[in-house]
């Protein structure tokens, strides 16, 4: 059962064309666990298309087969005022136990088709789901299945569209045969637009200065003229969420093959000579040694602007600090100047986004009893932020919540006992 909060929404009176006005409402979806991702820019589960938003998720029940279903909701920005629909997509998983916490991936490409990539984040293998047809959730066809190759095994996937049609998806290994080989960081290629077959190249080397350490991945998401793809990466100790360094990788797009530091004063083809090892790796893309957190979610997130990157990542002693790269490697840094983030759990919620002219942020604080999203502009030279706009929340609940930044403009929503809370304006920041 699905059903409009008009309470809440005040959907009588509303004029479906302001964009001042936010609309909110709720979804009751069957064995829901959550929409989304408790991690803000860590693994964002939106994206934004032709009008429409979208976000992954999944269902989570007893019934063999059926744990950890892909859910996908699509809003429709045309009429804020009726809610979102939402799908299954396929079957579930059997045996999953709960660290494996999955996140479906998912891109869209230039005709519509909708792709999603299923999977248990520590678990092979990927399944690949396309829609059947353009900007429509509700039937997939399961194109493709892809398993361990050559003994990898993989988790955290983030997808990348190339413009000739194929997908390389950015992944980490988590196959456990030792040391050597665990954690590191992998790329997989479609050999053509179908991806019915693919290919692993191993990028770089897990073993950062101690035995067990973790790579977590993020792909930065582009605006404006690019012509370089950049990745962020942090190191987590193994055993401990103490993360302690962040690095910086590029590769000139429609390549993938040769892979620089941001400055491009080293580079290294991990087809012809191995994965970038320990040393390398240390020397030459490590860009902040100086920033520790011992949140769980403490990873480098960002997008970039014409090949500029713009980065968010925890700090001991405070709440954060924005980063930015630019394509010779220069770094500027600024800390978190935002009142009332209070704890790091809140301000690892961060998000960026690109409105055309200006850098747009959303971040969590408390004043009060009351959480609020904060909407802030960040300035593209200096890194200073200036508070735009107050949101309350959907409801008012201490769990956190995800927020789906869609073309300039904004929405939030939260899943809580099985529904699906959302909130949307028009507005452009």
């Amino acid at each position: 059962m699905s059903f409009f909060d008009i309470i809440d929404a005040g959907a009588t009176v509303q004029d479906p064309t302001d964009v001042n006005v936010w609309h909110t409402g709720s979804i009751e979806i069957p064995d829901l666990l959550q929409i989304g991702w408790q991690g803000g820019l860590i693994d964002p589960n939106g994206l934004y298309f032709n009008g429409k938003t979208y976000a992954t998720g999944v269902q989570t029940n007893n019934i063999a087969g059926q744990r950890n279903r892909v859910v996908i909701v699509q809003y429709d920005g045309a009429t804020p005022t009726v809610p979102p629909i939402y799908a299954f997509v396929g079957s579930g998983t059997d045996g999953q136990d709960t660290l494996n916490h999955p996140r479906p991936a998912m891109l869209i490409d230039p005709s519509g088709y909708i792709w999603i990539y299923q999977t248990t984040i520590h678990q092979t293998p990927i399944r690949v789901w396309k829609s059947d047809n353009p900007e429509d959730i509700s039937s997939f066809t399961l194109v493709h299945t892809i398993p361990e190759i050559n003994g990898l095994n993989y988790g955290y996937p983030k997808p990348i569209l190339q413009p000739d049609g194929r997908v390389f998806i950015l992944v980490r290994s988590n196959d456990g045969v030792g040391p050597a080989d665990l954690y590191n960081t992998l790329i997989l290629k479609s050999t053509d637009a179908t991806q019915t077959s693919w290919t692993a190249q191993p990028i770089a080397d897990a073993e950062h200065e101690t035995t067990g350490n973790r790579h977590y991945h993020n792909v930065f998401r582009k605006y404006g003229t690019n012509t370089v793809q950049m990745f962020g990466t942090s190191f987590r100790a193994s055993g401990t969420n103490t993360y302690w360094k962040h690095a910086i990788t590029k590769t000139t797009l429609g390549n993938y093959t040769t892979y620089s530091n941001a400055a491009g004063t080293f580079s290294k083809d991990v087809d012809l000579n191995g994965m970038i090892n320990d040393s390398e790796m240390n020397g030459n893309f490590v860009v902040n040694s100086a920033s520790q957190s011992t949140i769980e979610l403490a990873r480098m997130a960002g997008i970039q602007v014409d090949d500029t990157a713009y980065t968010y990542v925890l700090k001991e002693g405070a709440f954060g600090e924005f980063m930015k790269v630019s394509n010779t490697g220069v770094v500027t840094k600024a800390d978190v100047q935002i009142p009332n983030v209070l704890t790091e759990n809140q301000a690892n919620l961060c998000q960026l986004w690109y409105n055309g002219n200006d850098i747009i942020g959303a971040i969590r604080r408390t004043i009060g009893p009351k959480t609020f999203d904060t909407i802030f502009r960040l300035d593209k030279t200096t890194l200073a932020q200036t508070t735009i706009e107050d949101v309350p929340p959907r409801i008012e609940m201490p769990q956190n919540y995800d927020q789906i930044p869609v073309g300039g403009w904004y929405m939030q929503h939260l899943t809580l006992n099985g529904v699906f809370h959302w909130k949307a304006t028009q507005k452009i920041y």
